[in-house]
């Protein structure tokens, strides 16, 4: 291992750069332990020693993560140099027109469908104005693909307006 340390009067190794030659990892360390890892194959990890993905974070705090804008912030997703989506926070002008000002967007380009899902299953699809559940292909406006009884409105409320509909 190769090493360079910057110490204090307390600890002459409190900061750190190591590179280990049997792995091919530089480890960057404060407070003298290693707090992130670049690792060999590019992979870098913060909190985490072994790297998994390109980016790894490993946090036990509930914000693992902050990005950060002023007005306006935005995740875009490419395919290659396609972009396939947008997700952030508009400034009224940014991700979507009609969006206002500190909104929070998705987006899918043209053609593509936005899905959610639990596990591996897709439950809820937005694709050409239309949205779907438990169906990716919305036929209509709203397509519910469900058999057996579906809610509207509050039915925890007898009273309240709330209407049970049967599907065969």
């Amino acid at each position: 291992k190769g090493s360079l340390f910057f110490g204090d009067d307390g600890n002459s190794a409190v900061g750190q750069i190591e590179y280990d030659h049997t792995v091919n990892n530089m480890g960057f360390a404060t407070n003298a332990s290693i707090k992130m890892t670049l690792t060999g194959a590019g992979r870098l990890g913060i909190g985490e020693a072994s790297p998994d993905a390109p980016l790894h974070i490993n946090s036990s705090q509930e914000e693992g993560l902050r990005l950060e804008g002023s007005t306006k912030f935005a995740c875009h997703f490419f395919d290659g140099t396609t972009r396939q989506g947008i997700f952030g926070f508009s400034d009224g002008t940014a991700i979507f027109a009609s969006a206002d000002a500190g909104d929070m967007c998705f987006r899918a380009e043209s053609g593509l469908a936005l899905h959610f899902g639990i596990a591996a299953a897709i439950h809820l699809s937005i694709n050409d104005s239309k949205i779907g559940c438990r169906t990716t292909t919305p036929a209509s406006t709203l397509s519910i693909a469900q058999n057996g009884n579906f809610n509207i409105g509050n039915v925890s409320e007898p009273s309240s307006a709330a209407y049970n509909i049967l599907m065969d």
